[in-house]
Order: C-alpha cells, then structure tokens, then sequence
C-alpha cells in the first residue's frame, strides 16, 4: 500500500508526501519529499525519524504536530519554513492527517504539502506575509484589524489580499476563520490553543 501511494504522489514534483507510522517512522515519500529532507534515496530516509532529518529546534516542532495528529488532530493548510539538512529553506503550505486501521485506531499519519516557489518571489515577501499569519494565528479571537495587518505585514491591503488568495486560497478574513475553527476544535479536544513557533 506504501508503495501504491508513493506512485500515486511521485509526479507531483513540487508536493512533498509522506507516511508515517506509530513510532513517527518515515514509511513512505514521493521524490519531491525525498528532495525537501536531502536525501537521495528512500533507503535514506524510510525508517528514520525527524530528529534523524531535521536539526533539532525544527524536529522538536514536528515530532508535537506528528503526535498531535497521532491523537486524531488534523492539521490543513498551515504554511510554514521548513529547513532540513544542508537545503535552503522552503515555504511549504502542508497538511496532515491521521491515517487509521480497519478499526478506526489511528495507525500513523499521512503529510501532503505545496512547495511555494520562491524563484519568482523573494523570501521577504514570504516572510512579510508569515508575519501576517502569525498576527491572525495569535489574535484570532479579536476583530479582524486589516490596517495592523499591512503594518506588520508591509504591505497594501490590494496586495495582502492578493498574497493571501495566491498562497491560502482564502482571504484574511477566510483565513482567520479557519483559524477559529481550528482553535475551537482543539479547545473543544481539551488541548491548549495552537500559537505559531
């Protein structure tokens, strides 16, 4: 089934795909995912962990979200730096899921992301609208203040509009809700809100 998916995935060259198991062990990747982590072969990265790919502040992050998905969470469309070994850096917008066996435990977790493509873009302008991410992510619960946004973010509302559709395919206003909803789900779950790291 592993290897099903992975060729499912494989043409997907700037989608990075994934499948873990219980123990947070790589199962399955497609070569998009195998480029992301350095890595030339799947023998290089199935059965590792992230704390054997990542450095240690960004494998830290990923192990919690890995075990907040083993817990039955999702998590959809976050967008986020990823650094991994040597590479440079890459803005991805991921999501991952609980993958669950014919008894509907969860058995493992299953990632699928979108490479942004910073050859036609440049990292500050990433990096400007992260910072406008973050605001929403840490001021959900407040009326949308689109005039901070542009501060913090840099830029004019037309083009926080136009980035936020381009990268999210939502509006601010979109997003922020998505981010309630999440929020509320986790509340409701008993975890703590999510803030960015």
């Amino acid at each position: 089934f592993d290897l099903f998916l992975e060729a499912l995935f494989a043409p997907l060259i700037d989608n990075p795909f994934f499948v873990k198991n219980a123990k947070l062990q790589y199962v399955a990747a497609n070569d998009a995912m195998l480029r992301l982590c350095g890595v030339s072969s799947r023998d290089e990265l199935v059965g590792r962990t992230a704390w054997q790919v990542y450095p240690k502040p960004y494998a830290a992050h990923c192990e919690k979200d890995d075990r907040d998905v083993l817990a039955g969470r999702s998590i959809v469309d976050r967008l986020e730096m990823v650094v991994a070994g040597n590479r440079a850096p890459s803005w991805l917008l991921f999501s991952q899921l609980p993958v669950r066996d014919r008894k509907g435990d969860v058995a493992g977790i299953a990632g699928v992301s979108r490479r942004i493509d910073i050859r036609r873009n440049s990292n500050a302008a990433y990096a400007r609208i992260a910072a406008a991410i973050k605001h929403i992510r840490e001021h959900f619960d407040e009326a949308l203040n689109l005039k901070r946004l542009c501060s913090v973010s840099g830029l004019s509302a037309s083009q926080l509009e136009r980035d936020f559709r381009a990268l999210l395919r939502a509006s601010p206003r979109q997003y922020q809700q998505r981010v309630r909803i999440e929020q509320a789900r986790r509340q409701a779950l008993g975890t703590p809100p999510q803030h960015p790291r």
